[in-house]
């Protein structure tokens, strides 16, 4: 894996180069990462996904290794960010997008956006709200990381990637997410914002490339069926035996799916 810096009109922004592990014979992937973490959400799957293609985890900016783009970025900003990545990084023809949660409105409107350089979408866990539903999740979000002298402002984030997840995975992998959480300040809230602002079943309505969309037995099983209703000519596939964590406790039946679809 190689860590990439790359000049964008937000600044800096760092991805995660990971090549193919035999011939490179399929497009490159882009795992697009959920918010509030970076592209190390995807470290557990990719060994699951690379061996005949390369693998970029972009970060987006405010988060990870990335700087920010401002006090209110959006889906379109992140997108926009991402494709200054591809042209660096994986030049020649078009990609794959693999999103998660708010990473699959990044996907979505990176191929609404850049047509010619997108090929297959695979969308998992989609946040897909309706305004009403969005409007309320505003109200929810509060507003972010506060930051205090005290080692207790941390717990909730500590509770969230380690406490609740030593189940699904050994001590140094939740300690990885949640430093990834935490790389984004008071600021982590900024992308769920951006992803309730998003105007999803608009946008979803409009992709007219390849689509998969997985749903897996979470809090997103039906918003990720309605996405898959939204979208022209969508595949869906569901995954009811995993229930939390994805990246950890699905990589083989995720996997399987994500590569059956893409070699098609």
């Amino acid at each position: 894996m190689k860590k990439i810096y790359i000049d964008t009109a937000y600044g800096q922004l760092h991805a995660a180069l990971h090549p193919s592990r035999a011939s490179a014979t399929q497009p490159a992937l882009i795992c697009l990462h959920p918010v509030p973490y970076s592209g190390v959400y995807f470290d557990s799957f990719i060994p699951a996904v690379n061996e005949h293609r390369t693998v970029i985890a972009p970060d987006y900016p405010g988060y990870g290794g990335s700087d920010s783009c401002g006090p209110a970025p959006s889906i379109a900003a992140y997108a926009e960010a991402v494709r200054t990545v591809v042209a660096s990084l994986a030049p020649d023809g078009a990609v794959d997008l693999l999103g998660f949660h708010s990473g699959a409105l990044v996907a979505a409107e990176f191929s609404l956006r850049y047509p010619e350089q997108s090929r297959r979408l695979v969308l998992i866990d989609v946040p897909c709200f309706d305004t009403a539903q969005q409007g309320r999740m505003l109200e929810k979000i509060g507003e972010g990381l506060a930051l205090s002298a005290e080692l207790d402002c941390l717990a909730p984030a500590w509770q969230a990637n380690i406490s609740d997840r030593l189940g699904d995975m050994p001590l140094a992998r939740a300690f990885q997410l949640f430093m990834a959480q935490l790389s984004s300040g008071s600021a982590d809230h900024s992308g769920y914002v951006a992803a309730f602002r998003y105007p999803c079943h608009e946008r979803m309505a409009q992709l007219d490339h390849p689509t998969l969309v997985i749903a897996t037995n979470s809090m997103l099983y039906e918003t990720s069926v309605q996405a898959s209703r939204i979208i022209p000519g969508s595949a869906l596939r569901e995954l009811p035996s995993i229930r939390r964590s994805v990246f950890e406790t699905g990589i083989s039946e995720v996997a399987a799916a994500v590569n059956t679809f893409l070699q098609r």
